[in-house]
């Protein structure tokens, strides 16, 4: 089975936090400093499939035509995609008001955390809104397998050939440095009923983040200097390890009685 999703996705800075607060676990809040508030519905309109918008910055850099080797079986699975969703712009200033009060000694909210529930509640989709939804997904064949308590995501999963037809993309292999990966070709469509709710979605392609960091020589601290200096040691526990030397240093591993090693303390 192929599992296509949850490996990258561009959104902006604030909806990635509120998804990372949102799939927190259950954990005990201190006290709710916030009234439960009546979150209205924002899907207000029947969803027509012909009114399409389309979800931007939702196509893989990598997905070029150059390494496009076809469309994806239609029966292919594609696992544990990730409805991203978004609060209303009153939502998001009241949840800035709150995340500031948090870290304010002076406010009685101080230190008062949410438990994801409690989130949900107050800056989560609304219950309406996510019926709508799930029963929009279902409704595409999809098996909806679990609501965010924080209501920001829906999980979901089903084929590529449901994928295509209810997110108006298509799904493609592409083979790059020899690797064979999985990804839609263009940005994928919702109707435009959903568009105030949804933000986007995570994700369809099966390429795996790569660290770009590069690795500095190792080194020690060294407490008289101040500084770290290199150890001139490479290698591994399972290779082995080897040490470039200079003669002084051969010297004074040695203990050899050369002009070298002023430390010599044997005879010889």
């Amino acid at each position: 089975m192929i599992r296509i999703g949850l490996q990258r996705f561009r959104l902006h800075v604030m909806i990635a936090v509120l998804l990372s607060v949102a799939m927190l676990p259950n954990l005990p809040a201190c006290s709710q400093t916030t009234e439960q508030a009546y979150v209205p519905a924002r899907i207000t309109q029947a969803i027509n499939e012909t009114s399409l918008v389309t979800l931007h910055s939702n196509t893989h850099p990598l997905a070029q035509a150059r390494y496009d080797r076809g469309p994806a079986p239609l029966s292919m699975p594609a696992s544990r995609l990730l409805l991203v969703l978004q609060p209303s712009g009153a939502q998001q200033a009241a949840l800035a008001t709150y995340l500031q009060s948090l870290h304010d000694p002076s406010s009685p909210s101080y230190r008062k955390w949410l438990t994801p529930d409690q989130f949900g509640k107050l800056y989560g989709v609304s219950d309406a809104d996510l019926a709508t939804i799930e029963t929009w997904l279902q409704g595409h064949g999809f098996t909806v397998n679990k609501v965010a308590k924080g209501h920001l995501a829906i999980e979901f999963s089903g084929t590529v050939a449901q994928v295509q037809t209810a997110f108006h993309t298509s799904l493609h292999s592409y083979v790059i440095n020899g690797q064979q990966h999985w990804a839609n070709a263009s940005d994928p469509q919702i109707p435009t009923a959903l568009a105030s709710v949804v933000a986007g979605l995570a994700e369809l392609n099966n390429f795996v983040p790569k660290a770009q960091f590069i690795r500095a020589p190792s080194g020690v601290y060294n407490p008289k200097s101040g500084r770290i200096e290199p150890t001139y040691t490479v290698g591994n526990a399972t290779d082995g390890y080897s040490i470039y030397l200079g003669p002084a240093d051969a010297a004074t591993i040695s203990d050899t009685p050369t002009t070298y090693n002023a430390n010599h303390t044997g005879t010889a």
